[in-house]
């Protein structure tokens, strides 16, 4: 990989941590820190000011597990589906070279899944809907180590305990770029597209609910 490409892979490669910290280039071989987030959190706000002292090291734990950003729900998916999302991404405007000149002109079509494999396998839920979870906790997905959950609402430190593994808030720009549509779905590199996969929930029938 040639620095030239480096501002536009930056472009591509970015995910929010649901607990605010930072994940690291996005689609490289380097892991996920496994750090308390809680812990680290504090770390810094230690570091940033007095905050823990004004405010109470419990109200900030309490804060922190709390917290859940605005998010752009995804319907339930009715019915079992997969299709590729093409990356190719194209400059509006013509981003300019540190020395001088032009570095990518606008119009210029750029596809990150060219130059570079991202190993992960990113499985989207909404954590407030038991069913998404129940569906999750008995995939193959809850036991392999690429896997990275992503989700679109529900409590993520109580899931993240929960299931024992790092929970993630997913992202506007992570939604429109995968191109999803439904959850829950799951998505991987293939070839230079990637492939998403959405999955029907058989919704479990009450005894005695007069259903058939």
């Amino acid at each position: 990989m040639t620095m030239k490409y480096l501002p536009l892979m930056l472009l591509w490669l970015t995910v929010s941590a649901v607990e605010a910290k930072q994940l690291g280039t996005f689609g490289a071989v380097y892991p996920i820190a496994e750090r308390d987030a809680l812990e680290e959190i504090l770390e810094r706000v230690s570091r940033a000011g007095n905050l823990e002292t004004l405010l109470g090291k419990e109200r900030i734990e309490e804060a922190v597990r709390n917290f859940q950003p605005q998010l752009s729900a995804l319907p339930k998916a009715e019915k079992d589906d997969t299709f590729l999302a093409d990356l190719i991404w194209v400059n509006d405007q013509d981003i300019p070279a540190p020395g001088g000149g032009i570095l990518y002109p606008k119009g210029y079509r750029f596809n990150p899944a060219e130059l570079i494999f991202l190993p992960n396998i990113l499985v989207v839920i909404d954590g407030a809907d038991p069913a998404q979870v129940a569906w999750f906790q008995s995939s193959p997905y809850v036991d392999d180590p690429r896997t990275m959950l992503l989700l679109t609402g529900g409590p993520w430190y109580e899931l993240g305990e929960k299931l024992k593994m790092p929970t993630f808030y997913i992202n506007a720009d992570i939604v429109e770029r995968f191109k999803l549509r439904r959850v829950p779905s799951t998505v991987w590199q293939e070839g230079t597209s990637m492939r998403v996969n959405e999955y029907e929930i058989e919704e479990k029938k009450e005894k005695g609910d007069g259903k058939d």
